[in-house]
């Protein structure tokens, strides 16, 4: 193990989901007292996840096509400065005609980041630089525990804006020092192959498309205004951090151990034991009575998202090859950031300025279940085809 790229590696993924956990946990918060309304919010939540749909496959299929190998950490770095200028842009406060333009550039950029992150692990693990993910995307998974309770307890939300703009600027220095890794070159042969086809090849990751997509649809519509979910039983801004701390928290267990869970149970079941488990904590996030309930609920983010950050990288270093790598983790990028963050940011929206918070996370309950229900028809199909 090469413990400097190691060391970079946690690092980048600790600074990467404080920047994650403004960008997706407290931008509803931010926008509210931006002065927007539900229907504007998610219309520029979803908006945002359109571009990282349109653009970040676009962008891969870029990287697959240059005669001279870009390196993924040039890149991410491309879209740190994006997102720097993006996010000096939205502390202004325009009106909500350019807060539209702001929020596609978001998705190309700023969603399109986590992807690539991901990739340059499974590219230097393919390389031979072994490096442990799950523990660095544990120590994710603490710093956005910790940043959550801290950043809850911030009076002024659009402040949330300037912490963002110095975490991005620790990120582009550190993914600047890391050493270079490149998209390795598909061959003549396979030029022409395209999502498609590999989907054809990996039938099964088809399925994990399709199951994620479902489940991050209602994943994204109970996260969105789960604020409102602790106002309606008599909770604070606090409390909701709070709250987002301890769904944090409780992923770093599942990160520490996630190694020794995968030799055992194998990374197919675990995922289905991921996708299961996020649609009982949104039950019981829907079932909540009061405060103290909604913070039980976000212990099963253990066993379900939990298990998701970790393990859906290694799906894909278990079933796709290297040349790849970077196109598979983008996809399912596109899915969980994209069109379902997409989808369920405009319906979020939508349901809370028609109903209630009650309504939505019922909606949310039932888009959770098919994806597992989806995932779990898959792996069926799959013994049968390969017995």
């Amino acid at each position: 193990m090469n413990r400097k790229l190691q060391f970079e590696y946690n690092v980048l993924q600790t600074l990467y989901w404080l920047v994650n956990l403004c960008t997706t946990a407290f931008i509803v918060p931010i926008l509210q007292d931006q002065g927007f309304s539900s229907v504007q919010i998610g219309t520029l939540l979803g908006i945002r996840a359109l571009g990282n749909v349109v653009f970040q496959p676009y962008l891969v299929r870029l990287l697959e096509r240059q005669h001279k190998p870009v390196a993924i950490n040039h890149l991410i770095a491309g879209l740190l400065v994006c997102s720097l200028v993006l996010t000096a842009l939205q502390w202004v406060n325009p009106p909500f005609v350019i807060m539209f333009l702001i929020f596609i550039s978001y998705g190309v950029c700023t969603f399109g980041i986590s992807s690539f992150i991901d990739a340059l692990y499974v590219l230097y693990d393919h390389q031979g630089h072994h490096i442990a993910y799950p523990f660095a995307r544990g120590l994710g998974s603490l710093s956005f525990s910790v940043g959550a309770y801290f950043f809850g307890m911030i009076a002024s939300m659009p402040l949330i804006l300037v912490l963002q703009m110095v975490l991005i600027c620790l990120l582009l220095v550190l993914v600047l020092k890391m050493q270079p890794v490149y998209q390795q070159h598909i061959q003549d042969v396979h030029t022409k192959s395209n999502n498609k086809d590999m989907l054809k090849q990996y039938p099964l990751l088809l399925y994990f498309l399709v199951a994620t997509a479902l489940a991050f649809i209602g994943k994204e519509m109970s996260g969105n205004f789960l604020i409102d979910a602790y106002k309606s039983v008599g909770g604070t801004t606090s409390d909701y951090g709070l709250g987002i701390s301890i769904m944090a928290f409780v992923e770093l267990p599942v990160a520490i151990f996630f190694t020794r869970f995968m030799k055992r149970v194998g990374i197919v079941r675990l995922m289905l034991i991921s996708f299961f488990f996020s649609s009982v904590r949104i039950l019981l996030l829907w079932l909540a009575p009061n405060v103290i309930w909604l913070h039980l609920a976000q212990v099963f983010q253990m066993l379900g998202a939990g298990l998701f950050w970790s393990g859906n990288v290694q799906f894909v270093r278990t079933i796709i090859p290297a040349n790849y790598a970077v196109r598979a983790q983008t996809l399912i990028g596109v899915c969980y950031l994209g069109i379902a963050s997409g989808l369920g940011s405009v319906l979020s929206g939508w349901i809370m300025q028609q109903s209630d918070i009650h309504i939505l996370l019922e909606v949310s309950y039932i888009f959770s279940l098919l994806g597992a229900c989806v995932l779990f028809i898959g792996t069926r199909i799959q013994k049968q085809n390969n017995p």
